[in-house]
């Protein structure tokens, strides 16, 4: 009840992610102008007023600008107004005009404050135009605002349709409204009661969209998951013949020691991402180390509970094998074809490999970038007066770059050549040097390209390569969506290395095998693969439409990488325990996916909905992040799991369960040894 009285709370503090890099160059350079440069404040945006029938020399013009920018003086957060004169150079509109607004504050606080300026921005050009006039406000804060409230409309209304979708697939899986409901219910109050976490924690993990967007794909994601494979299982130990509290209990102790293992894989998988620099992705991974722990808690002890209360309402309505393999019954299909498919295990693996390379092969094509996406935010004041100043030749206005030099006091400027060489550059529209007459100079630099434009980011890395020598730094709004681009892609590999190395030994541990954790990480990049040419070859050909957002990979590989961990746990603990039960291998393989194939079959759909539930935000990341997450989560429930895996086990045979022996002398109360087929050594197995 707590948790849900404090949503409207959380959603008032809802922001866009701040984009800023701790540590960063245009960090230090948005804090030398707020101190040095007092009327720029930390950031720098552009109010842009725009009329079908007046001209900006027109006395109604330029009464309607002077009273917005008198109105904003007052305004909380403002530090100045000025006129922001386009150059001779730009082809400029006669309908428009625009000022240049310093505001001071953290992302939050900008943030927080932007509605009230924008407020009075809007309030004082109607009044003085009479409705002739209309203005918006360019810059990082508003953009990114904009872009936050529309995925906010959009992922709620996702949200909603596949919490349904989720349902009706979890009813035709398990036949029984209890057990289909059961899921749903425990993954909603995971997020819920995060939720109410996050209020009183808001101080420490600031909340914005991308962070709510991750915690509930998180909890929902998971919540069905475990919860799914906790009532399969239970349905197959009931069936056995035993005890409802029995059967509880051993749902638990087999069960529920692959959710917790599944838990920890997916919160290493996340930590790998705390080493970035970025405030706002390391929120995002907190929230979710804590989403992962409240759903764990909440599928380890409320899922029993419900469980042992309402035994016959949960249960699903069919098994087709029950859990105890000393009771005799017929094997199931998903065993059938396991024993199949492992009876020409070359095929397959030759087949499945085939198939994924043959879709990773477009990968090679892929090109990365960053796109602000304006047809999502045409509807949105600050996307339509972006549009505009760059449909008038003034693209650079909103994406103006500021060079600091410190000197000495009592010392003169030196920095007349600087803007004379940054000024003839052809990338330039104007260079102009000011000096706060102390101890700061300040060369602002307007490009002629768009904010989010390469061309911009070439001529930010070659001013700081001018100035590097001076001590400068550069900032501004088109420097720290720079640096935060440059971060992203730096720590790209870096994650790569981590999340390779921890989920190596984190398997290693998980299933004391050897062999077992390398097929899963190879399959894991080759499913990866695949799904990016996939993605390459769907996008529309030529323009930045081919272009594939360059947070994309980082993002889609560390949950693909979770997930795949997730769904390799479910399938290889079990048959590790028929393994360890009857020392088989083709059996243990064949029970095994008998035994998860359901619970892994119904995951994979939900979560398949999930992602595509992304594709209808409109936005291009989220459509190209729910794209890749949908088609990997379709292939590795498919042709990995049910094809690729069993063959290569059966090809393995007793090896994968092998473990050196160094390993194994730590563990003397552990299994002596498993039979193995006659002839063949027997090998020295862990529980």
């Amino acid at each position: 009840m707590a948790a849900v009285l404090a949503l409207p709370t959380l959603y008032h503090k809802l922001g866009a992610p701040p984009l800023e890099v701790a540590g960063s160059d245009s960090a230090r350079a948005a804090q030398e102008l707020a101190r040095a440069f007092s009327p720029l404040g930390s950031e720098q945006v552009v109010a842009v007023f725009r009329s079908e029938r007046l001209t900006a020399d027109t006395e109604p013009f330029r009464v309607t600008v002077e009273a917005a920018a008198e109105g904003l003086r007052a305004a909380a957060g403002v530090r100045d107004v000025q006129p922001l004169p386009p150059p001779p150079s730009a082809r400029h509109s006669p309908h428009l005009a625009y000022l240049l607004i310093g505001v001071d504050g953290d992302s939050a606080e900008r943030q927080l404050r932007l509605p009230a300026q924008t407020a009075v921005l809007e309030q004082a050009t109607a009044q003085a135009s009479g409705g002739r006039i209309s203005v918006g406000v360019v810059g990082l804060t508003p953009l990114f605002t904009d872009i936050k409230d529309t995925v906010l409309a959009k992922l709620s209304r996702a949200e909603l349709i596949t919490m349904v979708v989720a349902f009706v697939l979890l009813l035709a899986g398990l036949k029984r409204f209890g057990a289909a409901g059961v899921p749903l219910l425990v993954a909603g109050s995971a997020v819920l009661v995060l939720a109410g976490l996050l209020v009183p924690l808001s101080a420490l993990i600031p909340a914005n969209v991308v962070l709510v967007a991750v915690v509930s794909a998180i909890g929902l994601g998971l919540g069905l998951d475990y919860t799914l494979l906790m009532i399969t299982r239970f349905g197959q130990e009931s069936r056995s013949g035993v005890r409802t509290e029995d059967a509880v209990v051993a749902t638990v102790a087999s069960a529920g020691m692959t959710v917790l293992y599944s838990a920890l894989a997916i919160m290493a998988s996340l930590a790998c991402l705390l080493p970035l620099k970025i405030n706002a992705l390391r929120d995002c991974v907190t929230a979710g180390l804590m989403m992962a722990g409240v759903t764990t808690l909440a599928t380890l002890t409320v899922v029993p509970a419900i469980l042992a209360t309402f035994p016959q309402r949960v249960r699903p309505a069919r098994e087709d094998l029950p859990a105890r393999e000393d009771l005799p019954g017929r094997e199931g299909g998903w065993a059938r074809w396991a024993r199949h498919l492992m009876r020409h295990p070359w095929h397959y693996i030759a087949a499945a490999a085939t198939l994924l390379v043959l879709a990773a092969a477009p990968v090679s094509d892929i090109r990365l970038g960053f796109d602000l996406d304006r047809p999502s935010l045409a509807g949105h004041p600050s996307g339509q007066a972006l549009m505009a100043m760059e449909e008038n030749g003034f693209a650079g206005g909103a994406a103006g770059i500021m060079v600091l030099l410190p000197r000495p006091p009592g010392t003169a400027p030196q920095i007349a050549t600087l803007a004379a060489t940054v000024g003839d550059d052809p990338r330039v529209m104007t260079a102009q040097a000011l000096d706060n007459g102390h101890d700061c100079t300040l060369l602002s630099v307007l490009p002629h390209a768009s904010l989010d434009s390469p061309v911009v980011a070439e001529l930010i890395a070659d001013l700081r390569r001018m100035t590097s020598d001076r001590g400068g730094s550069v900032g501004g709004p088109a420097a720290t969506l720079t640096d935060f681009l440059d971060q992203v892609e730096t720590a790209g590999p870096q994650v790569l290395v981590l999340l390779l190395c921890g989920g190596f030994l984190f398997l290693l541990v998980a299933f004391r095998s050897l062999l077992l954790p390398i097929k899963a990480i190879l399959a894991n990049l080759l499913v990866a693969a695949a799904s990016f040419g996939l993605l390459v070859l769907a996008l529309p050909a030529g323009g930045e439409s081919r272009t594939v957002d360059i947070f994309v990979p980082l993002v889609a590989f560390v949950v693909l990488f979770g997930l795949s961990m997730d769904y390799e746990i479910f399938l290889v603990r079990r048959m590790r325990e028929r393994y360890l039960a009857t020392g088989d291998n083709t059996g243990a393989v064949s029970g095994g996916l008998q035994d998860t194939a359901r619970s892994i079959s119904l995951a994979a759909l939900v979560m398949i909905t999930v992602f595509l539930g992304l594709m209808t935000t409109g936005r291009r990341e989220l459509v190209q992040i729910g794209f890749v997450l949908a088609v990997a989560i379709a292939l590795d429930a498919t042709i990995v799991r049910f094809a690729l895996v069993p063959a290569l086990m059966q090809v393995l045979g007793r090896w994968n369960w092998w473990l050196p022996r160094p390993h194994r002398k730590r563990r003397r109360h552990d299994r002596p040894e498993a039979p193995g087929p006659a002839g063949e050594p027997r090998l020295q197995l862990q529980r």
